[in-house]
């Protein structure tokens, strides 16, 4: 098991895409994280969508399965706010989750810091032909 060092400090990322997925993921934090971790930070990456659940979230597939996503991001945010206090920051891309900031008014609470990163389109909503239903 790999021991962290006393002095590193623990940095929590959540974000929707997984890595090298996103442009603005790209640009705003993933081409940070070899430097941030050579200078003693321990990143852990959250990511909801990986490559199967990209498919289907961005895709035509149907709704069930949509919503069946949104559970597994509600409950993998759950998990994230239970291990919260055990970072010493928490970067969050956008929002936590896809509704609403319930997560992040939970994270609040935490002992960590809270470090959140809007890109210039935050004020457009986050709507496709595939999922305007939602």
């Amino acid at each position: 098991m790999h021991q962290v060092p006393r002095n590193e400090k623990k940095i929590l990322i959540l974000t929707l895409h997984r890595k090298n997925r996103s442009p603005g993921q790209r640009f705003r934090h993933e081409q940070y994280i070899t430097f941030l971790e050579g200078n003693s930070f321990n990143i852990t990456y959250s990511n909801i969508l990986d490559d199967k659940r990209d498919k289907i979230y961005h895709g035509e597939s149907s709704n069930f399965k949509k919503i069946l996503i949104g559970l597994y991001a509600f409950l993998l945010r759950l998990q994230d706010c239970i291990r919260a206090h055990k970072f010493d920051y928490i970067f969050i891309f956008r929002d936590a989750y896809f509704f609403g900031t319930f997560f992040e008014r939970i994270l609040k609470n935490s002992k960590a810091k809270l470090i959140f990163d809007f890109d210039d389109a935050i004020w457009l909503t986050d709507k496709s032909k595939n999922n305007s239903i939602f």
